[in-house]
This record gives C-alpha cells, sequence and structure tokens, in this order.
C-alpha cells in the first residue's frame, strides 16, 4: 500500500520521467504525455513502490514486478523513448 502520499507535481525535468522525495512527494515531468500509456503507467507503478521502498534494493523491485512482472522490458522501452525524445528539439513552454 502507498505509505503516506504527501503530494503530486507536474515538472518541466528533462532527464528524468518521475521522482519521490523522501517526504514521498512525487513528480513526474510533463514529458510522460509523450510515451505510451503502458511506460506511463510504469512510470507511475515506479515512484508509488518508492514510497514504500525509498532505494533500488531487490524488495523495491518486487513490488514493481507485483504490478509489473515484464518491468525490465518496460524499462528498457523507456530508456529508447528517452533517447528518441533526447534528439528532439524541445523548447519549455
Amino acid at each position: 500500500a502507498v505509505q503516506n502520499l504527501s503530494g503530486v507535481k507536474i515538472t518541466g525535468a528533462k532527464t528524468q520521467w518521475g521522482s519521490c522525495s523522501a517526504k514521498n512527494s512525487l513528480c513526474f515531468s510533463w514529458r510522460l504525455v509523450l510515451v505510451p500509456q503502458a511506460l506511463i503507467d510504469y512510470v507511475v507503478v515506479h515512484e508509488l513502490a518508492h514510497t514504500i521502498e525509498h532505494n533500488h534494493s531487490p524488495r523495491f523491485w518486487a513490488i514493481v514486478a507485483g504490478v509489473f512482472s515484464d518491468y525490465k522490458e518496460l524499462k528498457k522501452q523507456l530508456g529508447l523513448q528517452a533517447a528518441a525524445l533526447a534528439l528532439e528539439d524541445w523548447h519549455d513552454i
């Protein structure tokens, strides 16, 4: 179960899809709207898992795998999307 979520923000982050603070505040880059829904879902689950485990330990990945058994493939696809979007000439709004 999500542990004491303290807030959610949308940011203009260019190098991170999402993050979770020590106080369980989640941030997501607006750039997520540019990737397939399955990858958005993966990022959301990844950050929610950080509200339980604030690291990338085996326990953390077990939480993610409990929702996405194919998380390794999703993580790979997200990396490919990041590389493709990095080639675009984005201008902040």
